[in-house]
């Protein structure tokens, strides 16, 4: 239940003052504000002293490669003068390097069967042979199962043409990863 409070002549005072407070506020803060500049002269600096310092010979450079890409009209080769090759090369072949020395590589390939049935499994892989001549099968006993994949891929997108060709004909057939022998 609710009891109501008496408004005393002290309360109402306090209540009207804050509201007045809070109107002069409001006022002051919606105002707009207009900045004049009593001088009309433009401000400047010489900044010379804070840019850095380029090379004759890069600004020639970079001068001269604008003038040939200005004159080139699409026929003409332009031969950057700044490259990253050697650098480039080095990655390339410590990547090559690591990659060597890895026994194995993790990639997708594409599974058609999984059985038990032996003679099913080969009947599959000879209609794969038929229906897609470009394609290799794959066939391994593991555990008391015959598998048939087709391909080694490095990645799930790499493996989608090909998986989306295999589906139209096998709507069983599954794309999953699997670590291939390093050749």
């Amino acid at each position: 239940m609710y009891t109501l409070r008496r408004i005393t002549f002290e309360n109402w005072k306090k209540v009207m003052t804050y509201c007045c407070l809070l109107a002069v506020i409001g006022s002051v803060a919606c105002t707009s504000t207009k900045v004049t500049t009593s001088s009309p002269t433009s401000y400047t600096e010489d900044l010379s002293a804070y840019r850095p310092l380029v090379d004759a010979t890069y600004q020639e450079q970079m001068e001269a490669s604008q003038k040939t890409s200005a004159k080139n009209d699409g026929d003409e080769k332009v031969i950057s003068t700044r490259t990253i090759d050697a650098e480039l090369e080095l990655v390339i072949d410590s990547l090559v390097t690591r990659n060597k020395k890895q026994d194995f590589y993790s990639g997708y390939t594409i599974q058609l069967f999984s059985g038990q049935d032996r003679e099913a499994a080969y009947a599959l892989r000879n209609e794969l042979y038929d229906k897609f001549p470009d394609l290799t099968p794959d066939i391994s006993y593991e555990s008391t199962r015959y598998i048939v994949r087709v391909g080694q891929y490095i990645s799930r997108i790499e493996a989608q043409s090909t998986f989306r060709r295999i589906k139209e004909v096998y709507k069983d057939a599954n794309v999953i990863p699997q670590r291939f022998p390093n050749k």
